[in-house]
């Protein structure tokens, strides 16, 4: 601190001290000081220039208690206004002097610290046996400029299912800045196995029952054609016979084709005029050498159709005795 204090023949003497500045931070502002006095008492009104690294940053009045300070000075240096890294920068106060009192001066020092950044990484997960994922992190605040980072996070050594932490590693920036480091986790999980059976033997049984059920129906495929055909018939007739009112099956009542019937086929006739002696006249029927007439075909005349016994494996489709 080098303090000077000029006096002319004809003007007072004055002094001017400059209040220690508090520390700056890198980036930042600062508020500049000073007291200017001339035997002991204030002087109020008058101008005091500051210059931080030798550069002029402009001017303040004193007040009544004969302090002059010039608020938010930039931390910068030079005409193009670089920003000061972090260091100790000379500060200096001058008073011109006027007609009564004399020229004084002032110099300290101006501190300016690292800017305090937080990086905070972020936690991570992965399965068993696969890549890495990129670390991130986040930080605040916001860097100065265009400064950046360099280097990246690194985590713990290891490939088996468990936690690992991610540490801060190379991850750096210029002396301007001091880095609070937050760190997380990197988790492996297991990978996830999906174990199937062996399922040669039902496929293999499955085949077989399929290859015989495939023989069953090219066997029965004449009975399958057939029944494909007349179904439409036979389901047609059933519906013309059913009686919605009394909720039964009635047979026509058409006396012609009954007369044309009863001389070609006879046992129709006695069995459709009397179906609850029916049972009782089969006696008859076969000893006139009559049979029953099976349902309508598809075409204008009935056939005689010989009853077989009933299938109950449906021509081995299904288990049962025949």
């Amino acid at each position: 601190m080098v303090r000077v204090t000029y006096t002319s023949a004809s003007a007072t003497a004055t002094t001017l001290v400059v209040a220690t500045p508090l520390a700056g931070t890198y980036g930042g502002t600062v508020n500049l000081q000073a007291a200017l006095t001339s035997g002991g008492s204030p002087l109020a009104g008058k101008s005091v220039t500051f210059s931080l690294d030798g550069f002029s940053r402009g001017n303040a009045v004193t007040n009544a208690s004969g302090i002059a300070t010039l608020s938010g000075v930039t931390l910068t240096t030079g005409l193009s206004n670089t920003l000061l890294p972090v260091g100790n920068y000379v500060v200096s106060a001058s008073f011109a002097g006027d007609n009564t009192y004399a020229f004084s001066n002032d110099t300290d020092t101006q501190a300016v610290n690292p800017l305090g950044i937080t990086v905070t990484a972020d936690a991570k997960s992965k399965v068993y046996g696969s890549n890495d994922p990129v670390l991130t992190y986040t930080y605040n605040p916001a860097l100065i400029g265009a400064d950046v980072f360099s280097g990246g996070l690194v985590r713990s050594v290891g490939e088996n299912v468990g936690t690992y932490t991610i540490n801060r590693g190379t991850l750096a920036l210029s002396p301007n800045y001091v880095i609070n480091y937050v760190g997380a986790n990197l988790s492996i999980t297991p990978l996830p196995i999906t174990v199937m059976a062996d399922n040669k033997a039902i496929l293999s049984t499955n085949i077989k029952e399929l290859n015989q059920l495939s023989k069953v129906l090219v066997k029965n495929r004449a009975a399958l054609d057939e029944t494909l055909t007349a179904a439409p018939v036979a389901l047609n007739n059933l519906f013309l016979a059913y009686n919605e009112s009394s909720g039964t099956l009635d047979t026509r009542a058409n006396t012609g084709e009954s007369a044309a019937k009863l001389s070609s086929t006879p046992s129709v006739v006695l069995c459709a005029l009397v179906p609850d002696a029916c049972g009782q006249l089969s006696s008859v029927v076969k000893l006139l050498g009559l049979q029953r007439t099976g349902a309508l075909t598809q075409g204008t005349t009935s056939s005689v159709t010989e009853v077989e016994p009933i299938d109950r494996t449906l021509g081995g489709l299904v288990k049962g005795d025949r």
